[in-house]
């Protein structure tokens, strides 16, 4: 469980699928995985999820938008959240937060000024609550939009770091 918690975590040499892998691998083998979050170290909770600095430059002059969706495959919800960012990007400092894998990754990077990456079936809302925290620290955050029912679990975290969301169910 250790070994595969350290191959998984945000400085790990591996590429972010094997990362992505282990970090399933070690939640299965969790000794504590019948606990809650809320006991776990900040730390630990920051290296479930990765930082992917965006194409596009961070502009303090705007505010941002959080987009979330989640995955990145090349199926409908995915890619209408990076329709989405792509034509936000205009007027807002856009961010993804992208919680699966798939072959958009890059394209969700190069559309936004920051992306992050959580495996939505092993993050919390502690990972979460980290995710608001380092993009609010970049600058202030206009709303949230959060795409498909599947990225429901961050909605809870996103009202109470007081964001306006506006949720897209289809």
């Amino acid at each position: 469980f250790r070994t595969l918690r350290i191959l998984s975590g945000s400085r790990s040499p591996v590429s972010l699928r094997l990362a992505t892998r282990f970090r399933r691998s070690a939640a299965k083998r969790d000794p504590n995985r019948t606990l809650t979050l809320s006991g776990r170290d900040e730390a630990a909770v920051a290296d479930e999820f990765r930082v992917l600095e965006g194409g596009r430059p961070w502009d303090p002059q705007k505010p941002a938008v959080i987009i979330v969706t989640h995955e990145a495959s090349m199926t409908g919800a995915p890619v209408l959240a990076l329709n989405l960012g792509q034509e936000l990007a205009g007027r807002y400092n856009v961010v993804f937060f992208v919680l699966g894998r798939g072959k958009l990754m890059d394209e969700f990077a190069a559309a936004s000024s920051l992306t992050l990456f959580a495996d939505r079936f092993i993050a919390g809302s502690g990972t979460y609550r980290a995710m608001i925290r380092h993009a609010t620290a970049k600058g202030p955050i206009a709303f949230a939009v959060v795409n498909s029912v599947e990225s429901h679990s961050v909605i809870p975290e996103l009202g109470s770091a007081d964001l306006r969301v506006v949720t897209l169910i289809h």
